[in-house]
Formats: structure tokens, sequence, C-alpha cells
């Protein structure tokens, strides 16, 4: 069995009665107690394998944890690192642009605007494709107008499309 070349850790007297604090705390958050019970057990000497297995945690996450504690000890537990931003924000130049195409008449052929024809409109400055980065979705070209995420369009337009689903008051 190969040795493990993590160095041990050994809590003090305050460490331990720290996290036992965390842990048995009713008002504590839920990573939070879980980060304490991986050190508790670690501290207890227990393996990598045997803390993976008593917490139900993976392996990257109780060595994340070890790291972390044995850089920074009982306070490294109680943060998260920042990560780096999502999706880059969109320009306001072109959200306005976008606004003032869906708030226009549909073309001739079409009923009412789509994300397929945004994506084929000629005169439009850039793609629309939810997944990528520069998505802006009905629900967000709305809520920049103003108006909720409801299209002028939307209401009339679906009922003149399907008047069998529609049922009127009598």
């Amino acid at each position: 069995m190969a040795k493990s070349r993590r160095t041990r850790i050994v809590l003090s007297e305050q460490d331990r009665e720290r996290l036992e604090k965390i842990k048995t705390d009713p008002h504590s958050i839920l990573k939070h107690v879980q980060r304490a019970t991986i050190i508790l057990h670690l501290g207890d000497g227990l393996t990598l394998t045997q803390t993976m297995t008593a917490t139900g945690m993976s392996k990257p996450t109780v060595r994340r944890w070890w790291d972390r504690f044995l850089e920074e000890g009982v306070d490294g537990l109680l943060y998260d690192k920042p990560r780096r931003r999502g999706r880059k924000p969109i320009s306001e130049d072109k959200v306005s642009e976008l606004i003032e195409l869906a708030m226009s008449p549909p073309p001739e052929h079409a009923s009412h605007w789509c994300q397929v024809q945004f994506k084929t409109d000629p005169g439009f400055a850039f793609k629309i494709d939810p997944p990528f980065p520069g998505c802006l979705l009905s629900s967000d070209i709305g809520r920049r107008a103003g108006d909720g995420g409801n299209w002028p369009q939307a209401s009339p337009l679906r009922a003149q499309a399907s008047p069998s689903r529609i049922s009127t008051p009598q």
C-alpha cells in the first residue's frame, strides 16, 4: 500500500473546538459543516479513503479542504475562493439595437419575430445562440425594455395562430 505524501493534520485543542462548534451548531451553513467534518476525520487519523467513505465526499473535495486547512487553518474553510466571471456582458449599444429590432414589425413573411429570424437577419450585428456568450433571449429583451419580458406582438399573434386553443368567457 502506497504511503500518502500529504502532510498529516494535527489539530490543536483550539482548532478542534472551533471545528466541533461549527459541526454541532444548528445555524451553521451545510458546506461549512461538511468541511469541518472532513478536517475532524483527518485530524482523528483517518486516511483519505476512509474520510471519503465517512463523509460521502469525493477525493478532489477532501484534498481541496485538506490543503486549504494546511495553508490557512480553520478560517480558510469558512469562505469560497472567488471564481472567474461567467458570460461577458453585452454592450448597451448591441442591447439597444436588439430591442429596436424586436420592437419593430416582423418581416413580411412572418407573423412574429423568433430567434431564428434574429440569427438570419442580414442587418443584425450579432448572432444569438443561447448556450454561448452574447446570448440575449426574449425575456432579456423584455426585462431591459422595462415591460417584464412581454413582447407587444406575443399575445395577439399567438391568439391568431391557434384560435382553437383559446377559450372565450361566456
